[in-house]
């Protein structure tokens, strides 16, 4: 390339001196050919840098091809490990006395009772299952980088400071988790029920306090704060950040940000509204998961997609809204479906 580019400057050279009807003087031609190879050297720096970059988009596309293949493979293997501990759970409960009804008893349990375990208790004691609690340990540990790297570069951590503050996380995670076992349990008076709610909102204000000891900064501790509230929506971008990158325009942080709090706060708006929360498991009940519902719920998330659309036009491209808006279409339908999912349950059960 950059000899056909000398060759072309070349005859530029000879044809001015020619047309003029002489050569240049030396001096003359030493200005042409110092234009020329300035101009060479542009074309060079522009043709790096659209190699650079062709090179880096390359890479990004490649990046989020594999990192679509890692989740579909990840996925595949938790549907297989749910199957093998629900089969696992369903014989466990047909072999117990108490649920199966192989004994009779004075609760009513006898085998007049039930001859199977309720879907929510047996969903329950799945997920109590040593197997199940451990890959679903490990499933929140793998998933801890995604959600929490990026604060954990703004902190600066090191190695050891990373894996403290990542234990802290843990244990709130635990915590969580153990509220939405037990409110999935069935039987549950509503009394026992904000025991539980209750245990998890302490359980939270005890973490809070360990985290903001643990940082000993007020602004990471409020910065850490507004991560948490908007861990659903980081969530969510981060599993489909590598749309944005196959679209040619990768979100920068800023973008990122902007889109996070915009999000966020159409999704407090509806909350304020009446919309129940479902990004808070004390929302995850019989009352929320009606048919109808779901269906307001599912109306108030298209008037939040729609507002969330409406204001990125602001601070996004073309290509950037044409990925946010097919990544709000898939997510629409893994909210419904897991909506939907939570009210077959629910109504099975006959929980409120």
């Amino acid at each position: 390339m950059r000899s056909i580019l000398w060759s072309a400057a070349l005859i530029v050279t000879l044809g001015v001196g020619y047309g003029s009807g002489k050569f240049m003087q030396s001096g003359e031609r030493a200005v042409v050919e110092a234009r020329g190879e300035a101009r060479l050297k542009e074309i060079g720096e522009k043709l790096r840098v659209a190699e650079e970059s062709v090179t880096r988009l390359t890479s990004e596309r490649d990046e989020a091809r594999e990192e679509r293949f890692k989740e579909t493979r990840e996925a595949g293997d938790l549907r297989r490990k749910l199957a093998d501990a629900e089969a696992k759970a369903a014989a466990a409960a047909k072999s117990s006395p108490t649920v199966a009804g192989a004994s009779g008893g004075g609760d009513g349990r006898g085998a007049a009772g039930a001859g199977a375990a309720k879907p929510m208790n047996a969903m329950a004691e799945m997920m109590k299952s040593p197997e199940m609690r451990e890959m679903m340990k490990q499933q929140q540990l793998a998933a801890m980088d995604m959600q929490y790297g990026k604060l954990f570069e703004r902190f600066k951590l090191n190695d050891g400071e990373k894996g403290d503050l990542k234990a802290l996380i843990a244990k709130r995670l635990g915590a969580e988790m153990d509220m939405g076992l037990g409110l999935m349990a069935e039987g549950q008076s509503p009394a026992e029920k904000a025991a539980l709610v209750k245990k998890l909102t302490d359980a939270k204000a005890a973490s809070d306090q360990e985290i903001r000891t643990f940082l000993n900064n007020d602004q990471d501790y409020q910065m850490f704060q507004h991560w948490e509230e908007t861990k659903p929506e980081r969530m969510a971008l981060g599993m489909a950040g590598g749309s944005f990158a196959a679209a040619g325009e990768p979100l920068r942080p800023e973008q990122e940000e902007q889109l996070v709090d915009t999000i966020f706060a159409t999704r407090t708006q509806a909350a304020a509204a009446g919309v129940p929360d479902m990004a808070k498991p004390e929302n995850f009940n019989g009352a929320n998961l009606t048919p109808e519902a779901v269906e307001r719920m599912m109306a108030s998330y298209d008037q939040q997609a729609a507002q969330v659309a409406q204001q990125a036009t602001a601070f996004l491209s073309e290509r950037q809204m044409e990925a946010l808006k097919a990544l709000q279409k898939q997510h629409r339908s893994m909210q419904e479906m897991g909506l939907k999912m939570g009210a077959a349950m629910f109504q099975k059960s006959g929980q409120k």
